[in-house]
């Protein structure tokens, strides 16, 4: 369906307006129509749809559904009617297509990468704006592919009527390349080793791909050596006189390199608890990870079952050489085992049933029967939930206390627990029911 732009109103109202004037001038007088710019087969089309219209004098309504019919048609891309004496003449300007789009002096992209950033195939309706944007868009790509001086422009031709050949001309120019890289950091040793790192795009085009790709492999390289305050920084680019060469330079804040020493682990070794701090995900930070360190070290170890076990640590720095130094004191202890678990207080079944639902209902340690205090916990909110389920509504835990017998070696864990009580069914209640009797209802349910 083809609706008449806003362009083609104004151009009916205007039309009306001034032939309207005309007839009141020459009132009495016939006046003819003509048509300009209309094929001959949609001319005939025309005449015979609207017949009265070529017959002696057309009327202003006529003359907008002419007009309506030729829009309509999706042929003509404009369509207004004007007086010219005593005739009204309806002129018409076809619609045009895309015949072919001829692209030059490309060579860091393909014609389809250029025809893709047109967003015009053979064949499309010719929209003229739909293209003054595309030349820019072209000459950004290729200024993000290194080549800073290139240009695009397009024009266009009509080899006939109906067809236009869509022209890009591009002037790639030489691109700019990477001719000197430096870093702005404290650290002598780190900066020789990112000079010796930037070398691979020394005289590569100054392209997106070249800069942040090497800018993403050098925040890898910090993050996998320990440099894990340090922050690098956006790339400041200075172009030669001819925009043909640059110079990149990265700042570095806070370059320095954190090492870790670990004092009484037998369970674990170095490399176990390295993994455990999960380095990578400290991208970022500003001030000493010490704290956060010790603090997943220590779950580690009570994930294990160590309940009793500590991690301590002490912070050194050596600033002459851009180092920090975190050494962490562990004290591991036995693994815990869960001697009992005694449940008391308000319940209805024997002790048994609500000790083995936590055991098999915490964690993998817990059914293995090591103890960790965070398991017990999770498997006594999943029992209250248990219990809520079957109809125990009011039920909690009132206190979990924990003992260790003289090795340290195991853990009684005494729990109280409110069951309180059950709440049962009374009555069901239908709203709204009137094609079934609510006995007939009730029996259906499965409550």
């Amino acid at each position: 369906m083809h609706r008449l732009s806003p362009q083609h109103v104004l151009a009916l109202f205007v039309t009306a307006a001034a032939l309207a004037q005309s007839t009141a001038r020459a009132s009495g007088h016939a006046r003819g129509l003509r048509l300009e710019g209309v094929p001959p087969a949609v001319a005939s089309q025309a005449r015979r749809a609207f017949p009265d219209a070529f017959n002696g004098e057309a009327s202003l309504s006529q003359i907008d559904d002419l007009l309506r019919f030729f829009m309509k048609s999706g042929l003509f891309s404009y369509a207004e009617a004007t007086e010219r004496g005593d005739e009204a003449v309806i002129q018409a300007v076809l619609q045009r297509h895309v015949a072919e789009i001829k692209v030059s002096g490309n060579s860091r992209f393909t014609k389809a990468d250029v025809q893709r950033r047109l967003n015009v195939t053979v064949g499309d309706r010719f929209e003229r704006k739909n293209l003054q944007s595309a030349a820019d868009a072209i000459t950004k790509d290729y200024g993000e592919a290194g080549y800073v001086n290139a240009k695009a422009e397009i024009s266009f031709e009509t080899p006939n009527e109906t067809d236009v050949d869509v022209i890009v001309r591009i002037d790639e120019g030489a691109p700019c390349r990477i001719m000197e890289i430096s870093f702005d950091v404290a650290n002598p040793d780190l900066n020789s080793k990112l000079v010796k790192m930037a070398k691979p795009i020394l005289r590569e085009p100054l392209s997106n791909e070249a800069v942040f790709g090497f800018q993403g492999k050098v925040n890898e390289w910090l993050q996998a050596n320990r440099y894990l305050t340090a922050k690098l920084s956006s790339p400041g680019v200075v172009l030669g006189p001819r925009r043909e060469t640059a110079k990149l330079t990265w700042q570095i804040e806070n370059p320095v390199r954190w090492d870790f020493l670990f004092e009484g682990n037998e369970y674990y070794g170095d490399g176990s608890l390295v993994r455990a701090m999960e380095l990578d995900r400290l991208t970022g930070i500003t001030s000493s990870p010490a704290v956060d360190l010790a603090e997943r070290l220590h779950k580690k170890y009570l994930l294990a079952g160590f309940a009793q076990a500590t991690v301590d640590y002490a912070e050194r720095s050596y600033d002459e050489i851009f180092k920090k130094q975190i050494r962490f004191r562990i004290f591991e202890g036995p693994k815990v085992r869960i001697g009992r678990i005694e449940v008391a207080g308000s319940i209805s079944r024997p002790e048994r049933y609500y000790a083995d639902f936590i055991r098999g209902n915490a964690s993998e340690l817990t059914a293995e029967n090591f103890y960790n205090r965070a398991d017990i916990e999770k498997g006594e909110r999943n029992l209250i939930i248990e219990l809520q389920n079957q109809g125990f509504l009011r039920s909690k835990v009132a206190s979990t206390r924990v003992e260790y017998d003289r090795s340290k070696e195991r853990a009684m864990v005494s729990i109280q627990l409110e069951e309180g009580p059950l709440t049962q069914l009374r009555q069901i209640g239908f709203e709204g029911v009137s094609a079934f009797p609510k006995n007939r209802l009730t029996e259906v349910m499965t409550v």
